[in-house]
């Protein structure tokens, strides 16, 4: 009998260990192909499955087409082009103080951004940087857009609710990186968000 993993959120690490997998990819095939949205916010309680639907997208993007056989999605006609993601993990983001956050959101940030393909600037702030990342990667794919994955986007607000005026201090610095997007929708091919609250709480 195959066992049922609770220990992991990671696709490939899931199958690797002959994990049971629900083949939900039919789904993600319609929301990856619709041309009425790309940019898709998916707000659920802890432990739906958000994180693990962030890793099939992200191995989807990156042409990981073995780790798909034998999947829906390995039925439709696919291209299996690849994409620039960059792809986000708030949750591991420390908020131990302010100052804390700033250098983890910052560190953070620029991994992230380097994994992706990014020459990470130093001298500019993480918004300002993954700002020009989303350019510049799209324009090295060709214009055909970056796919953006941001988990948990409201983990470091919710984990400071304790204390208020940390919690506002850093939705303002988290603010700054989201508003980065919203004049380059042009160079987004998919973003998809997660999040236990509203993202108009944010």
């Amino acid at each position: 009998m195959r066992p049922i993993a609770t220990d992991t959120a990671d696709f490939a690490d899931l199958l690797k260990r002959g994990c049971i997998y629900v083949d939900k990819t039919m789904y993600v095939h319609r929301l990856v192909t619709s041309v009425e949205a790309k940019l898709f916010f998916m707000s659920r309680p802890r432990r739906f499955g958000k994180s693990l639907t962030v890793s099939v997208l992200k191995a989807l993007f990156q042409g990981r087409r073995e780790l798909f056989v034998g999947l829906a999605i390995e039925k439709t006609g696919w291209n299996w082009e690849t994409h620039p993601v960059i792809h986000f993990e708030f949750n591991g983001v420390t908020v131990k103080s302010i100052d804390k956050f700033e250098v983890s959101l910052a560190c953070h940030v620029k991994e992230r951004l380097v994994e992706a393909g990014y020459q990470y600037d130093d001298a500019v702030p993480p918004a300002e940087n993954f700002g020009r990342a989303i350019k510049s990667l799209s324009a090295a794919n060709g214009g055909k857009g970056v796919v953006i994955l941001i988990d948990e986007y409201d983990a470091p607000v919710g984990h400071s609710l304790d204390d208020i005026e940390k919690a506002e201090s850093i939705r303002a610095s988290l603010s700054d990186v989201y508003s980065q997007m919203k004049s380059l929708t042009g160079d987004i091919r998919l973003l998809f968000m997660t999040g236990v609250s509203k993202f108009t709480k944010l």
